[in-house]
């Protein structure tokens, strides 16, 4: 599977429908680690190290986007960063069924380097809290 039609999908609390963000560029998922705890004692079998998962961090989400001033969709960004507004976020896959939905804070809104012959570019990351899951639409 490639990545031309994948969609990023956002709402906010309280909507009951997602908003399609338009012009992505690229989108990077939030990734997921678990922190390790090291559990060896003196009688570890053969002298090897033991450990157990204990909390699971999350990575930040970021989205490359072609920076349009005037859509209020990416300016809302912006605005759900300064107001530390909690959204919802979906990356639909391009069969169109499968999905990534996570919760997440705007962490950062930064608008690209303005040149002479580039396009207007921005970089979104949203940090994810709680646990992101995979579904498949009905």
């Amino acid at each position: 599977m490639w990545g031309i039609g994948t969609k990023f999908q956002v709402k906010k609390e309280g909507e009951t429908e997602f908003t399609d963000i338009a012009r992505i560029r690229s989108i990077t998922p939030p990734g997921v680690t678990a922190d390790m705890a090291d559990t060896t004692v003196l009688d570890s079998e053969d002298g090897v190290e033991e450990k157990q998962p204990t909390i699971l961090r999350l990575g930040d989400a970021t989205l490359n986007v072609l920076f349009e001033p005037g859509d209020e969709d990416q300016r809302a960004f912006l605005e759900r960063l300064v107001n530390r507004e909690l959204v919802t976020c979906r990356i639909v896959y391009p069969d169109g069924d499968n999905y990534l939905e996570f919760k997440a804070y705007i962490a950062g809104f930064e608008p690209g380097e303005i040149t002479t012959d580039g396009l207007l570019e921005a970089t979104i990351t949203l940090a994810a809290t709680a646990k992101p899951s995979f579904g498949k639409k009905s």
